[in-house]
């Protein structure tokens, strides 16, 4: 079975350097990979005229994944299974073990999610209404299932030590990431994330305006909260222990109304930071939407734990046009191995 990746436009505001930077680079030894097991026959990426198939990526042998380690969330929608989700599915899930994924959407017997069904990744029906137009309840819906599916996991034998969330336009940099949390003691109370962007701009912190019920909280420590793009962040186990009552399932919808949040993800930091009292931490590796990718240069590419779609800057491009993403490209950057970078 074929499916066609559809050329994506790029937004208006995206800057033209973007969109085919060459700059001289260093060589980089990086991993061979090696086909999986489990890879499903006959489904493909279509890119223009190339046809780029499923291929597991060999870890360095000096990085240790350990899939009780990491748990991973990623959300998204039927209308993005062709395009985003396919290809997050055929470049970094590849390098993680299936058993970490849990990806949470609306019911959908696409190619794609056939396919993730087929190589042991957990796909999760979120249970909730469609969520083209981002209404606030139904996203919150679905952050709590999310939550939900987490808890369910731990219960029944889960050791995972950190709650990582990804949204379908970030890449998870798998080697970037595991260093990163391993800076981190697992066992503190541990919020890991980037600063919304208008608390960058103003350098105001706190955004009580976007969930003023928060003062509706007797035992919230702060009158007002931090809270962190919602597109990726990690939180320690135990702080997803105290946080489930606010957020697993039902409740997450609960919590969205009492503290009138403006956007879903907000909820999280309205409970970490304003009612629980823990403050969100910056790592330099998280990079997102609000990073300068022009100020990147390729070491600080290949540290990152996550970067975000079509705002990296690849040294070396791929796929020209049909790449407006950049993500095959930054994941060739990173495993150039990888078979079908050739093609590229």
């Amino acid at each position: 079975k074929q499916v066609t990746l559809p050329v994506i436009q790029p937004s208006p505001n995206t800057p033209q350097s973007h969109l085919g930077l060459t700059v001289p680079t260093k060589q980089v030894t990086l991993p061979v990979t090696q086909p999986s097991p489990a890879t499903p026959p006959n489904l493909y990426l279509s890119v223009s005229d190339k046809r780029l198939p499923l291929e597991h990526v060999k870890l360095p042998a000096d990085v240790m994944i350990n899939a009780s380690d990491i748990y991973i969330s990623v959300l998204t929608m039927p209308r993005n299974h062709p395009t985003r989700f396919a290809t997050h599915l055929f470049t970094w899930m590849q390098t993680v073990n299936p058993d970490q994924v849990r990806i949470i959407t609306e019911e959908s017997d696409d190619e794609m999610i056939k396919g993730a069904k087929q190589m042991g990744y957990h796909v999760v029906p979120s249970g909730c209404s469609d969520t083209g137009n981002h209404n606030v309840y139904v996203m919150c819906c679905k952050s709590g299932r999310q939550f939900e599916e987490y808890y369910r996991v731990q219960r029944d034998g889960g050791k995972y030590k950190w709650y990582c969330h990804a949204d379908d336009d970030i890449y998870v940099n798998i080697v970037g990431l595991t260093k990163m949390l391993q800076l981190y003691n697992p066992k503190e109370k541990v919020y890991l994330g980037q600063w919304y962007l208008l608390q960058r701009i103003f350098s105001a912190p706190r955004v009580l305006h976007l969930a003023p019920g928060l003062l509706t909280f007797p035992e919230r420590k702060h009158d007002d909260f931090i809270y962190s793009s919602g597109n990726t962040y990690c939180i320690s186990d135990p702080l997803m222990k105290e946080v489930e009552k606010y957020l697993s399932g039902n409740a997450y919808v609960e919590t969205c109304k009492k503290a009138q949040v403006e956007m879903d993800d907000v909820l999280v930091g309205v409970v970490i930071d304003g009612i629980l009292g823990y403050h969100l931490i910056e790592p330099r590796n998280f990079r997102t939407e609000l990073d300068d990718y022009g100020q990147l240069n390729e070491k600080d590419l290949m540290e990152a734990a996550t970067v975000s779609l079509g705002r990296v800057i690849v040294p070396r491009t791929k796929f020209g046009a049909n790449d407006v993403t950049r993500l095959l490209s930054y994941h060739c950057l990173i495993y150039p191995d990888v078979s079908w970078c050739a093609m590229g």
